[in-house]
């Protein structure tokens, strides 16, 4: 907030509150989860590897194409984009060994992955890094980006939880009703994976109605909930 935010308020400047939530999220996670200090560097790249293998591993479904990848750019570039992504993780694991015994934190996530003698490799345990990674980052930081974006909206709720919060202790902030409230109904407005999911019935479903209007589901029907309709 020194650093940034307070700098944009002082200029006037306008600044992407999604982008500054995902940088301010993968630090947490870094420091947090792997006591690993990510630099700005590191940020742009690991966003921008991601995003580019995450395009190709869409792409996949396309027949053949990773088959004769040897012929298409985009294969070959998604590939180097894991690649990459791997080194980071191996980067952050690195980093950890190197750290002293005195200055290691029991029980961080990188510490249970590295003691974790069920792991049969290092390229296992940088997966399950980069998986923690990549899972925390930005449904934390939209989460955060679209709350504060909605308090912008609504001056007098956002005042009236600023009022609230600075009654509380900060190590008590995080349980204020009113902050629990503001977090849900954003959430509520804005859920993580908001289009849902998909699932095939592997059976008959027949969902019961008071009206005696009852409905069948048939056997391998496609059934999606979506969190954005339900909560709306």
């Amino acid at each position: 907030i020194k650093q940034k935010m307070d700098t944009f308020v002082k200029e006037g400047a306008a600044f992407n509150v999604g982008d500054e939530m995902i940088s301010l999220t993968l630090r947490v996670i870094c420091e947090a989860a792997f006591q690993y200090d990510m630099s700005d560097e590191e940020q742009t790249e690991f966003l921008t590897e991601f995003r580019i293998a995450l395009s190709e591993m869409y792409k996949s479904i396309i027949p053949f194409r990773h088959k004769l990848g040897f012929f298409f750019s985009g294969v070959q570039r998604g590939r180097l984009a894991s690649r990459r992504l791997l080194a980071i993780g191996q980067r952050i694991l690195d980093s950890y060994r190197r750290l002293n015994d005195d200055d290691i934190i029991k029980g961080t996530v990188v510490d249970c992955i590295a003691r974790n003698k069920a792991y049969n490799n290092d390229t296992e345990r940088i997966v399950d890094i980069f998986v923690l990674l990549v899972a925390g980052h930005d449904t934390t930081a939209y989460t955060l980006a679209w709350t504060l974006l909605e308090l912008a909206k609504n001056p007098k709720e956002q005042l009236a939880l600023q009022k609230e919060l600075n009654k509380m202790p900060t190590d008590k902030r995080h349980k204020t009703p009113m902050l629990v409230n503001v977090i849900r109904e954003s959430m509520r407005l804005h859920p993580v994976a908001a289009a849902g999911v998909s699932r095939i019935s592997n059976k008959d479903i027949i969902v019961k109605r008071n009206d005696d209007k009852d409905i069948l589901i048939p056997k391998g029907s496609e059934l999606t909930l979506s969190p954005i309709v339900v909560h709306r």
